[in-house]
């Protein structure tokens, strides 16, 4: 009897499937009122994100750089609380007039801030093996949406909210990786390290006004980007101690607790969703 209960407890549980949920149980009807901006929102995490919101009552604007994806994405909601918004946010010079399209699309301003958008690849869909071969190309489009971009949309939203909305609280939260917690050399990793940063730093110095900065980090994830798999496969994970990969919808009910009342004393943390992933790291990329 001994021996039929240790062989059963060295037996690993692969976990197969997950039943999707698109909110956060204790969360629906949070953010009635509230307008989230989701960058990155039409697929993986940032779509999984949109909907979450959209089922807990906010208002939601997605950006993304396909017309479209985002015309396929704003049919599938067919809500009057949910828009699209054509928007390369790595374009810097070009944020400003984004934001002015912004203000005319919803009213109140925005009250969360989701800095989903990235990139672990270059313009091309290529990306370097070794650290000898990242090419600038790769290095600037990488750096650049991921980490340029994100520091610039909070310095802009922070200013306004600021400025305009003294009185309001406001939320963001940052997309950043497990990558972001490892020793790296390709640009992928640094600029998660980047985000990890900002995030602390924005976290300390935005919360005296009412805005509350925090982030999620992300493991082994089941979305396009990340590992080019099929939502509808086998999760088995052997090599993490959860023993399979994350699913976007649990990521995002990560950003939503973050992002509502419930987050509020959580300031400057980038919290690990990864199903242990970072505690088998010995390196990194």
């Amino acid at each position: 009897m001994v021996q039929k209960t240790l062989d059963y407890v060295k037996k690993p549980i692969i976990r197969t499937e997950y039943v999707r949920t698109s909110a956060y149980p204790g969360l629906v009807g949070m953010f009635e009122g509230r307008n989230i901006l989701v960058t990155g929102g039409t697929r993986g995490i940032g779509l999984a994100a949109a909907k979450a919101f959209h089922v807990c009552g906010g208002t939601v604007i997605v950006t993304g750089r396909s017309p479209k994806k985002l015309r396929e994405i704003k049919e599938s909601f067919a809500s009057d609380r949910f828009f699209a918004m054509e928007w390369d946010i790595s374009d810097i010079c070009g944020q400003e007039k984004k934001m002015e399209e912004l203000d005319r699309i919803i009213n109140g301003g925005v009250d969360v801030l989701v800095n989903n958008a990235g990139a672990n690849r270059n313009e091309h869909g290529e990306t370097a093996a070794s650290w000898d071969e990242v090419s600038e190309m790769e290095w600037d489009h990488i750096v650049n949406t991921n980490l340029k971009a994100t520091y610039f949309l909070i310095q802009k939203f922070a200013k306004k909210w600021v400025e305009v909305f003294p009185d309001r609280e406001r939320h963001v939260v940052n997309v950043a990786s497990s990558s972001g917690f490892e020793p790296a050399v390709l640009p992928y990793g640094i600029s998660k390290w980047g985000v990890v940063a900002l995030t602390e730093g924005f976290g300390r110095k935005l919360a005296p006004y009412g805005i509350t900065v925090n982030g999620v980090a992300p493991g082994p994830t089941s979305t396009t980007m990340a590992t080019k798999r099929d939502d509808s496969e086998d999760l088995s994970y052997p090599e993490i101690p959860r023993q399979c990969y994350g699913v976007p919808e649990e990521i995002a009910n990560t950003i939503l607790f973050l992002a509502s009342d419930y987050g509020k004393n959580i300031v400057g943390e980038v919290v690990r969703s990864d199903g242990g992933f970072s505690l088998t790291v010995t390196g990194g990329q």
